[in-house]
């Protein structure tokens, strides 16, 4: 379950304004970096989902210095759900995790490290790395409404955090 929170989360979490597939529509209404010494750092970080239910990354991701540590806490808020509140040590789901086929695609459609520690540098998505979520999309019915995710990072040489605003409805024809 953490796992799958963490991949979705991770996915959902760069999204910008799009047009999703089973026609949805997913709009950003903000992502940032909630703290402007965060280790990591989103620089024009952008997702687009095509009508074959690709996911797209564009943008980068900035390793300000090396870290060997992540432990994560997120709140996702999700009406009429329950909020989500949990702690996670991102670095051990990764180790864990590492044969995971899936996680592994998320991994490389971000061209993010698949281990820690993790060096100081910088990523930037290409649009020819693409995440299908077609397995998913008669589910996005679910997940209509607003989305509010904070995660805060805790590393050991300092922190990160990152917090968004997304809203999934039916796309507007016409």
């Amino acid at each position: 379950m953490t796992l799958t929170l963490v991949v979705y989360v991770l996915t959902a979490f760069i999204l910008r304004s799009s047009f999703a597939c089973n026609g949805y529509e997913l709009k950003v209404n903000h992502i940032r970096n909630c703290n402007p010494n965060s280790i990591i750092k989103l620089q024009n970080f952008n997702l687009a989902l095509n009508d074959n239910c690709d996911l797209v990354a564009s943008g980068c991701v900035a390793t300000t210095k090396p870290f060997q540590t992540a432990k994560a806490h997120y709140v996702i808020s999700k009406p009429p759900f329950p909020t989500l509140e949990d702690d996670v040590d991102l670095c051990e789901t990764l180790k864990n995790n590492a044969g995971d086929a899936s996680m592994n695609q998320v991994m490389d459609l971000f061209q993010l490290p698949k281990q820690c520690p993790v060096n100081k540098n910088k990523v930037c998505g290409t649009p020819d790395k693409k995440y299908n979520i077609g397995k998913y999309k008669n589910r996005l019915a679910l997940a209509t409404g607003n989305l509010t995710v904070r995660t805060d990072v805790t590393h050991n040489n300092g922190v990160s955090c990152f917090d968004m605003s997304l809203t999934l409805q039916r796309a507007r024809r016409g």
